[in-house]
């Protein structure tokens, strides 16, 4: 196992691999922030919702 790693050819892909693996991360965790920033948008209109039909069922 050691002698592959001392191998360049072995270690650049295997730090190569490493920052995509980063970068793929990175955008996963945009992607699922935005995702839960979309879920909250989404509870706040609900509930608006819900109190405006509430008015009007009063009237």
């Amino acid at each position: 196992m050691n002698k592959l790693f001392k191998d360049k050819k072995i270690k650049n892909s295997v730090n190569e691999l490493k920052k995509e693996i980063k970068r793929n991360n990175k955008v996963i965790n945009d992607q699922m922030k935005q995702f839960y920033k979309m879920i909250e948008k989404l509870q706040k209109d609900r509930a608006k919702f819900e109190e405006q039909l509430k008015q009007f069922k009063r009237l």
